[in-house]
C-alpha cells in the first residue's frame, strides 16, 4: 500500500486501535519489524488486553507515516548520492564504553539521522576506536540497525574483540560483503 492510501485509511478514525497485523499491512513491513520498532522506540505500541498483544493508536501510526513521508522526500533529494554515509565512531570518543555515552551519542546523532534516507548505505568506521563495549553498542548501534538493517557495514575493526562484541549482540556481518 502506498503512503497516500495508508494516510487516507488511517485518517478516518484517529482514536481507533490497530492490531499489529493491520499496521503491518498498512506500512508494508513484517510484524517482526514492528516489534523491533516498538522495542527501540521507533513506533511504540500499547498493550491493552494482555502483556503479549501489541496495539497501535491510529494517531501514532499517522504521525509515523507523516514522518516517513518527509524522510522519503529527503531521500528523493539525496537519491543521487551513491556513496555510503560514513559514521566515524571516533567522533563520539575513542573509548565507547558506557550505556550513558551510547545514549548521548544516539541523541547527538539524531539531526544527522533525520536527513538520511531510509535506504541509505552506511559504513560504521571503527578507525581510532580504542575501547568498545556492548553497553555502548546497544544504545547506538542496535537502534541504528533497527532502522537500516542490512544497509549497514562495519569497517576498520582491527581489534578482534570488536567482532566478538558485535557477534554477542547479534550485529556482526562479514565486513567484505556488499550491502
Amino acid at each position: 500500500m502506498d503512503l497516500q492510501a495508508a494516510k487516507n485509511a488511517i485518517q478516518e478514525d484517529e482514536n481507533q486501535m490497530l492490531s499489529i497485523g493491520e499496521v503491518s499491512r498498512l506500512l508494508g513491513v513484517a510484524p517482526i519489524t514492528l516489534r523491533r520498532w516498538d522495542r527501540t522506540g521507533i513506533l511504540s505500541a500499547v498493550r491493552l488486553y494482555s502483556a503479549s498483544r501489541r496495539y497501535y493508536r491510529k494517531v501514532d501510526v499517522l504521525i509515523f507515516i507523516k514522518k516517513k513521508s518527509a524522510l522519503s522526500d529527503a531521500a528523493q533529494m539525496m537519491e543521487k548520492v551513491s556513496e555510503p554515509v560514513v559514521i566515524l565512531l571516533s567522533n563520539f570518543g575513542t573509548k565507547l564504553s558506557s550505556s550513558e555515552d551510547g545514549k548521548r551519542a544516539w541523541h547527538d546523532f539524531q539531526p544527522t539521522l533525520e536527513t538520511m534516507p531510509l535506504d541509505a548505505k552506511i559504513d560504521i568506521d571503527f578507525s581510532d576506536v580504542v575501547d568498545f563495549y556492548p553497553d555502548w553498542a546497544r544504545e547506538f548501534l542496535v537502534p541504528l540497525h533497527a532502522i537500516y538493517g542490512d544497509n549497514i557495514k562495519m569497517t576498520h575493526m582491527e581489534r578482534s574483540y570488536f567482532v566478538t562484541i558485535l557477534e554477542i549482540i547479534g550485529l556482526y556481518r562479514d565486513p567484505y560483503r556488499s550491502y
